[in-house]
């Protein structure tokens, strides 16, 4: 095949969970990338591996997963600990796996996938038993979506290729013996291209004209995810008592009782602004005019406020999956931790009303050069 012939049509399918973001998200983006690119030569597939999968799994792997992580990280925590532990990985891996299994050999492999891309390490398994089982001649790559700290379950299986987000990982992948150096590949982390670009500064007033933002002061978001922000009411009580000059918008995601309670809670003219949000589709427009992020440490997140060159304050992570990623925060200085609302008050208000402080910060945020790993991991996964 000569270079100007163009590659046979080729099916791909990207394998997924609905526990958070992060694990759907990098494969909805490689498929967009795929389809943008090579629109006559490749097919890119997205399957939500446990869409019709029985309710006792979806209740325990998606919906505990969320209320964990809103209500009782400890939880998580310990089952996170506790599944290191082989004859307890091992049978939850052939709990999951079940209908997962089902799943993959009902509906994906009869769409015929020349390789099969997983982004969840419950479905590793399941993928791994079939091509032997089946012998099928398919290839497998597994994303890693925890940057520097990866459960063991992810690498239960040596067959697969393996793309990792960080040379910390890779080095205590090599360390265990978990794979071999020659089925690793490092990469940027992924996300959103819409993050690569700064937003316009005519962007920025429209959105914050549309917001009813103070353009005059600094502003601090406060963002927790799909599933709202812990705390924000005792935060925002905090700031009021500091006397905070800024304006404060806060998402509450799919929290409608905290969305509720925020607006109801009389704080409005106690700020320059406050702006109570629900579930959006536009978090890069608000991170955009932010000065400020209080966050949880999800890794996705922290990548896009970096990406944006702002600045985080961590007020939550989870024990030990998103250690990582405060590790990578303090030790480059480009944000903090800290836990109580008074404390993250005064952090913020360190930040927006101390310039120096400020721009030390964000200079340090720019010399990370972070850059978007999503083309380059799409090329790979196509090539």
């Amino acid at each position: 095949m000569n270079a100007s012939t163009p590659k046979a049509h080729k099916p791909i399918a990207l394998l997924y969970l609905k526990t958070g973001g992060g694990h759907e998200a990098p494969a909805r983006s490689i498929a967009s990338y795929l389809n943008h690119k090579y629109p006559n030569s490749c097919t890119p597939m997205l399957f939500n591996c446990l869409e019709d999968g029985p309710r006792y799994v979806n209740g325990v792997v998606e919906d505990g997963y969320r209320l964990a992580q809103r209500k009782a990280k400890w939880v998580y925590s310990v089952l996170y600990e506790v599944n290191k532990l082989k004859p307890v990985l091992h049978s939850t891996a052939a709990l999951v796996g079940r209908p997962i299994k089902e799943y993959v050999r009902d509906v994906v492999l009869p769409t015929n996938p020349e390789k099969i891309v997983v982004f969840h390490f419950f479905i590793i398994k399941p993928v791994m038993d079939l091509v032997e089982e089946l012998g099928l001649n398919v290839k497998v790559e597994v994303i890693v979506t925890d940057p520097f700290t990866a459960h063991p379950f992810w690498f239960l299986r040596k067959g697969p290729c393996y793309v990792l987000f960080s040379d910390r990982l890779r080095a205590k992948v090599l360390k265990e013996r978990w794979v071999a150096e020659d089925k690793v590949s490092v990469f940027p982390f992924m996300v959103n291209s819409r993050f690569e670009q700064p937003l316009g500064e005519t962007e920025k007033v429209e959105v914050m004209k549309t917001l009813k933002i103070d353009q005059a002061k600094k502003t601090i978001l406060l963002l927790g995810g799909g599933d709202g922000m812990p705390g924000a009411m005792d935060i925002l009580k905090s700031m009021v008592n500091l006397g905070l000059d800024a304006n404060v918008v806060v998402v509450c995601g799919r929290d409608e009782v905290q969305r509720k309670a925020l607006l109801g809670a009389g704080l409005e003219g106690r700020f320059a602004s406050l702006t109570i949000l629900g579930f959006v589709g536009f978090v890069y427009e608000l991170i955009s005019i932010a000065d400020v992020v209080v966050t949880k440490c999800g890794p996705n997140t922290i990548m896009e406020i970096l990406m944006c060159g702002k600045i985080p304050i961590v007020n939550s992570y989870i024990w030990e999956q998103e250690k990582g990623n405060l590790d990578y925060v303090l030790h480059n200085g480009v944000g903090v931790y800290e836990k109580s609302p008074s404390r993250i008050s005064r952090a913020a208000l360190r930040f927006i009303s101390n310039d120096g402080v400020m721009n030390r910060y964000k200079e340090r945020v720019g010399q990370l050069g972070i850059a978007n790993g999503t083309s380059m991991v799409s090329e790979y996964i196509y090539a």
